[in-house]
């Protein structure tokens, strides 16, 4: 079967800024109009995958990734999962991509477009962090895992949204791929919910967030775990505190 991808209203910027582009291209479902068009399975196939949101974006040579711009603005604000997008949050708060799985998946992926419409006007937003897995035998599972992290960051950046790049991974064979298309330089946003299972997790997270900073040389690091956090690097870094830590302190 043959099929050809719709234009992206970002293809073209003309006196309107990407966002305006974006904003203007909505339909009042939360849907970008122009991306919907075509007929038959194609159609139906193209959006169920989100390929239709594909054309237009930068993607990596070895595996295919989208290729994601630096991001190196304000990073001071009040962050809530995607699940609070519709509270009344005030003015200073950013969306961060962490949480269970699930709730990544449907948010993030299965509705990309709705969701984005509906988180369109944050001051920041993390890229998902969808779960990677140690076990060598999952390595083609994991890259998908990444490639949907980076589409949607990808699409956020294309759309003239303030978006920070996620870096994940799993084992150390990993990083053969984990850091494809990700940019030098950057705001970078990682998860350290896991790294206190045993040793083992604790040397294979300081190796992962030595091995980042030596290679992407980032700006700002934004973590999401344990506010007392031991980090092994010196840099500005930004502590999300996680749902378990949270709630211990309410305690």
């Amino acid at each position: 079967m043959r099929g050809k991808l719709p234009i992206p209203p970002w293809k073209d910027v003309g006196i309107f800024s990407r966002k305006d582009m974006y904003e203007m291209s909505l339909t009042p479902g939360g849907l970008i109009a122009c991306l919907r068009r075509g007929h038959g399975y194609f159609r139906r196939l193209s959006t169920y995958n989100n390929l239709h949101l594909l054309n237009g974006l930068t993607f990596s040579s070895t595996n295919g990734f989208p290729v994601l711009t630096a991001y190196n603005g304000p990073t001071d604000f009040v962050f809530h999962p995607i699940k609070a997008w519709n509270k009344r949050l005030g003015n200073n708060y950013g969306i961060h991509g962490f949480g269970e799985d699930k709730d990544l998946e449907s948010y993030y992926w299965q509705r990309l477009e709705q969701t984005t419409a509906r988180i369109k006007d944050c001051q920041l937003l993390i890229a998902p962090d969808f779960s990677l897995f140690v076990d060598p035998w999952l390595n083609t599972f994991n890259r998908f895992q990444v490639f949907k992290s980076r589409v949607v960051c990808a699409l956020w950046q294309a759309c003239g949204l303030p978006a920070v790049p996620l870096v994940s991974w799993g084992n150390v064979d990993s990083f053969e791929y984990c850091l494809e298309g990700l940019p030098m330089d950057s705001v970078l946003a990682f998860s350290a919910t896991s790294c206190h299972h045993c040793k083992g997790a604790w040397n294979l997270w300081k190796y992962a967030v030595i091995t980042v900073v030596n290679t992407l040389h980032p700006t700002h690091l934004i973590i999401y775990g344990d506010p007392h956090l031991e980090i092994p690097v010196d840099l500005p870094v930004t502590i999300i505190g996680d749902y378990i830590h949270d709630k211990l302190r309410e305690l």
